[in-house]
């Protein structure tokens, strides 16, 4: 008896093997309320997912009412098993208890498996949860590996109201690299059917980026354009905006110029509601592009905030990030790029063209961008950023030196003043830098001749190599004095010379300070040696 299996385990042995024992149970055997109970953890997209892989009814599984359709009757032949004798109830009926506005948005869906779902899956999909008849809003965002002929059982929907096509999250670019395969071949028959059935409800229809580019006015897909455009403006009469109460412009609410190719206009899209666009020539202007996203919102859904900087407008802290102007008493906005490619270098203040107008701002360097405020202008002195006219550029002071290497003679008197200003300084601070240097040298010998003479005293040893490493090291310090005075009497000789040229004095300052320069870097190396010792 100790080794016999329990009975429970027997039984599951025998389901296995044999499909026809009377204790074989499939997926499809669990009663509806607690397979609804498991759907109602998941969105609406993985619910149709799971329905259509375990043969289950969607709308069982969306009301936990034994609610079957005539079309999944058609799909699942147990489903109407499950169903039994009590029936099903209308799709309004089901909306009003479950709160399903007939979206089906593929954003819900984990990125890593909506890019993976091919035209069958989204067919499928489609199929089972009758999208014709109950579909209001399609989004297939991040399905960027169909082609669009998924699209097929949305063929004839006269209740459809929103398709996203764009295949990107809200509030991110809609370009896509590389270009997906999406295709007008397959997906504008499909929209075509939608559109010209009579009681199309269609209103907000946002395409992909690859086919807004091609902006061709002919082919079939400025035919369907025009359509949709038709359909539109015949159907929504008169529009007037919902804010100012002021008609809205009857030329084009499906764009076909250029700049906006495929973009409907005046209208929300979040809301769909109808307000005055941005680009009209109006004093509403309720409803804004998006220059990232290329989506449109009104300024109740989405707050879009004009870059006083670019003069581009964003969904404001979602798709750009905005930065108070640091200029006195302004209340202006500057978009994250602005800011990183626009702020002063130094104290990262940022500014508006509004207030570069006024005079609170100096230019960028011409060469390095580098660029400061007034208040840091002032403070780099000769180094700030100035307008040059020889070479009729704004130029910081290290661009301002390297454009004047050379040839000094025909350059004008507020470049050269400059120029002699920077390199000036620049040689006052290298030659305190020698000095330091050399100061730390000198000491540097002198505690390894003390070193030396204790090793000595207690080795007892008359000429030690310590002894004669102070030797070399004296001699180098003494070396090392007579350079300096060379370089002294060489400086007074040179600067006597440059009082008869501004220009060669320049020359003199620049070689000057690369022999600084090279000498400091040679004392830097002795004096790791040294540390090092």
């Amino acid at each position: 008896m100790m080794n016999s299996p329990p009975i429970k385990r027997v039984k599951m042995e025998a389901a296995a093997t044999d499909m026809t024992a009377p204790h074989c149970c499939c997926i499809s055997d669990i009663p509806v309320e607690p397979m609804a109970q498991i759907a109602s953890y998941l969105v609406v997209p993985s619910q149709a997912s799971l329905a259509v892989a375990i043969d289950y009814d969607f709308f069982s599984l969306l009301s936990g009412a034994q609610y079957v359709s005539p079309q999944s009757m058609q799909v699942s032949n147990g489903l109407a098993v499950l169903a039994g004798d009590q029936g099903g109830r209308d799709f309004e009926e089901l909306e009003e208890d479950h709160r399903w506005d007939g979206t089906l948005d593929f954003g819900d869906v984990e990125k890593d498996l909506a890019v993976k779902l091919s035209d069958g899956d989204i067919q499928a999909i489609l199929l089972h949860i009758d999208a014709v008849n109950h579909v209001k809003k399609l989004i297939v965002t991040n399905c960027i590996s169909i082609t669009g002929i998924g699209l097929g059982p949305l063929r004839g929907s006269t209740i459809i109201e929103q398709i996203d096509l764009s295949l990107v999250a809200k509030h991110e670019s809609p370009i896509l690299d590389p270009a997906p395969p999406i295709s007008r071949e397959h997906v504008l028959p499909i929209l075509d059917s939608i559109i010209n059935m009579e009681g199309c409800k269609l209103k907000l229809l946002q395409l992909p980026k690859a086919w807004r580019e091609c902006q061709a006015r002919e082919g079939k897909f400025y035919e369907f354009l025009s359509s949709f455009d038709s359909l539109l403006k015949n159907r929504d009469a008169a529009l007037t905006c919902l804010r100012c109460n002021g008609n809205l412009p009857q030329d084009e609410l499906m764009c076909t110029k250029f700049g906006g190719f495929g973009i409907q206009e005046d209208i929300c899209y979040e809301c769909t509601k109808h307000y005055c666009d941005t680009w009209r020539d109006s004093d509403c202007n309720f409803v804004s592009s998006c220059g990232q996203c290329e989506r449109k919102y009104c300024g109740e859904c989405v707050a879009i905030g004009r870059c006083k900087s670019c003069e581009y407008a964003y969904c404001v802290h979602v798709c750009k990030q905005f930065t108070d102007c640091s200029g006195n008493g302004c209340n202006e906005k500057v978009c994250s790029d602005c800011v990183a490619h626009k702020s002063c270098t130094k104290c990262n203040k940022v500014m508006c063209a509004v207030c570069l107008e006024h005079g609170e701002w100096e230019d960028s360097c011409g060469n390095c961008n580098v660029r400061y405020c007034v208040e840091c202008n002032a403070e780099e002195g000769a180094n700030g950023v100035y307008y040059c006219d020889c070479s009729q550029h704004s130029l910081c002071g290290g661009c301002r030196v390297s454009w004047h290497s050379g040839d000094y003679s025909f350059h004008c008197k507020s470049c050269l003043e400059k120029v002699v200003s920077i390199l000036s300084t620049k040689k006052k601070k290298l030659q305190q830098e020698n000095d330091a240097l050399k100061t730390e040298i000198r000491t540097l010998k002198e505690d390894s001749k003390v070193h030396a003479v204790d090793e000595c005293q207690r080795e007892d040893v008359g000429n030690c190599c310590g002894c004669a490493k102070s030797d070399v090291l004296q001699q180098e310090n003494d070396d090392l004095k007579n350079e300096i005075k060379v370089l002294k009497r060489d400086m007074e000789v040179l600067m006597i010379q440059c009082q008869k040229s501004q220009a060669a004095f320049i020359s003199f300052l620049i070689n000057k300070n690369k022999r600084l320069q090279q000498e400091n870097e040679k004392l830097k190396g002795e004096i790791k040696i040294k540390r090092e010792k």
